[in-house]
């Protein structure tokens, strides 16, 4: 009875039959479990994929202007632009890497994505296996530096602030390019145009006052945006100039020395402020000193900044002067000299160097002054005042001149000689060389050259000659007349010579005929005849009779081609007698055409 009370238990069997049933349960659950975790962080990458796809498309939206400027055909956006953009936000997703964009044929991009994504824990969600092209071009994105300044305020280094004055200040300077490209190098301007290359990433700004432009640059040739600073640097002391007021002098054996003219072109010089010192150390706003004789020092002056600038001051002599005679026209103008306590001012003309350039004949008073000693007076070269053409052969031999400022000794001939007198149809050939002007060539009168004692009745009618320069006009006998008469009647004289004489004759009687002329000669001026070639016609025979008178008288005939001494003479008279035998034909009677002839072709008195 008390077995039926007790519950029944499960057999080993049974258990473990059920322990197999529940791993066989595991075993097809777990896989399915894994398989819905796997399945649903791919979809979260591909969710983060696409939205950073999304955000690339609006990155290179921006910067597309950008794009079609440039002729790449590909462009790296970092990923870490699109961070910084605020164009996607990581929650459960954190990625690093790039997106490519490649540029197709037609308008449009294919996007390349090389990204690393890990989860939360760390799990990595999808890893590229491929390297990014380092061809492709950045984009400008935010290429950004950071910087930091610093100025020296003598001992450590301190933060700068921009626009406040330093010594010196100093700039760092660090970026990072978005576009896959580490840093080349940095460099800076001061203009914008002009651009000048950092030596690292440092760079020391001094003694300049203006603003100061600093851009970064990547091995990719990738830009950064240019960052501005406002730099005040001055470590230049000031300038000034010293003043001796030399009005201790009258007081005793010190010299007042003043400074002046002071500047500074940087921070400025606080003028009431602690600006002047003697020793460099203990600076004063006061300005001038007195110094004894034979006394150097060193004239100190700062700048706001504490920047220093000296000047060695040496004192002769500074003691009162005791004697002297020298007046203010002995020291030249502007310059001073101690004289019997008193101060000089010279009053001397300065002229320094005085140059002058004298033509010949002009003079030149040097003027009252000093005269540096420099100073040259020139007298004009004589070829510039005697300019001239003429050569020696154009100036009268043994005369000189200067020509061209050379003397020139002249070889021109003087071919002066005596007058001359022509007779018509002569020629005179003037010498070459120099003609006094005196030279007279005359050629005779007609007159001179016509001389005779013909009158009108001599001359037969109709016919003309010239005597003494007149011309006559014949009225003597005609033809037939003259055939009678031959050419003189024993009255006419002839000079001279004469040439183709011929006498005209008619006989008129049978047998042996003859007729004959003659004429007188005055040969009291000649000392020979020649009597030329002769020749007749109709004529059997001629003489020739020679009747001579002077100391001593003759009588004789002559022949044609005969020179005949006629010197103890002083008249001759020629007889010409013609003569024809036989009975004459109309032929020989001739007439006033065809008349019997002589013709005597010349007779000379010489």
């Amino acid at each position: 009875m008390g077995n039926e009370n007790k519950e029944k238990a499960f057999t080993l069997i049974e258990l473990l039959a059920v322990v197999v049933l529940m791993g066989l349960i595991i075993t097809m659950v777990i896989p399915a479990l894994r398989n819905l975790t796997y399945n649903s962080e791919e979809r979260e990458y591909k969710y983060h994929r696409q939205l950073v796809h999304e955000a690339a498309k609006l990155y290179t939206k921006n910067f597309r202007g950008e794009l079609e400027s440039e002729d790449s055909s590909c462009f790296n956006i970092p990923y870490q632009a699109l961070l910084q953009e605020g164009l996607i936000e990581e929650e459960n997703i954190r990625c690093t890497g790039n997106i490519i964009l490649e540029k197709r044929t037609m308008d449009g991009y294919d996007y390349n994505y090389y990204l690393t994504c890990k989860d939360v824990s760390g799990k990595v969600l999808n890893e590229t296996d491929q390297t990014v092209p380092i061809f492709c071009k950045g984009m400008s994105g935010k290429f950004k530096i950071n910087y930091s300044l610093y100025k020296d305020d003598g001992s450590n280094r301190v933060p700068y602030t921009e626009g406040e004055w330093a010594k010196y200040i100093y700039g760092e300077y660090n970026a990072s390019s978005p576009y896959n490209y580490p840093v080349d190098y940095f460099e800076y301007s001061t203009d914008f145009i002009n651009w000048h290359k950092m030596d690292g990433y440092t760079e020391t700004y001094t003694n300049y006052n203006g603003n100061v432009f600093v851009r970064a640059i990547d091995t990719g040739g990738n830009y950064s945006e240019a960052i501005r600073h406002l730099v005040r640097g001055d470590s230049k002391g000031p300038t000034f100039t010293i003043q001796s007021s030399e009005n201790g002098i009258k007081e005793g054996n010190l010299l007042g020395i003043t400074v002046q003219d002071v500047a500074d072109s940087g921070v400025g010089v606080d003028l009431n402020g602690n600006t002047y010192s003697i020793d460099g150390v203990n600076f004063s706003p006061i300005s001038s000193w007195n110094f004894a004789s034979n006394n150097q020092g060193t004239i100190y002056v700062q700048d706001k900044l504490g920047n220093v600038e000296k000047q060695e001051v040496q004192i002769v002599r500074a003691c009162n002067s005791s004697s002297g005679n020298v007046s203010p026209e002995d020291i030249t103008f502007g310059k001073t000299a101690w004289v019997n306590g008193e101060k000089v001012t010279g009053t001397m003309v300065d002229n320094g160097a005085l140059n002058k350039t004298l033509v010949p004949g002009e003079t030149f008073l040097i003027p009252e002054g000093y005269h540096n000693g420099t100073g040259k007076i020139t007298a004009n070269h004589l070829a510039s005042n005697t300019p001239a053409t003429a050569s020696a052969n154009q100036i009268l031999s043994g005369k000189t001149g200067w020509i061209n400022g050379e003397k020139i000794t002249g070889i021109m001939m003087d071919a002066t000689k005596q007058s001359k007198t022509l007779n018509s149809g002569d020629t005179y050939t003037i010498k070459a060389g120099y003609h006094n002007g005196t030279e007279v060539i005359r050629v005779k009168s007609v007159v001179e050259q016509t001389t005779g004692n013909a009158t009108a009745d001599n001359i037969p009618v109709g016919m003309t000659a010239w005597v003494n320069g007149v011309q006559i006009v014949g009225t003597g006998s005609d033809k037939n007349t003259w055939y009678q008469k031959g050419v003189s009647d024993g009255n006419s004289r002839c000079t001279a010579k004469l040439t183709n004489m011929e006498a005209y004759f008619r006989f008129i009687n049978n047998g042996i005929q003859y007729q004959h002329f003659n004429f007188t000669i005055d040969t009291s001026k000649y000392t020979k005849l020649r009597i030329g070639d002769i020749t007749t016609k109709v004529v059997d025979h001629y003489i020739i009779t020679l009747n001579c008178t002077g100391s001593t008288s003759t009588t004789m005939t002559v022949d044609e081609n005969q020179t005949i001494d006629i010197a103890p003479y002083d008249s001759i008279t020629v007889s010409i007698e013609l003569q024809k035998t036989g009975m004459l034909t109309n032929e020989y009677l001739g007439g006033r055409d065809n008349p019997p002839r002589i013709n005597i072709s010349y007779m000379n008195f010489e």
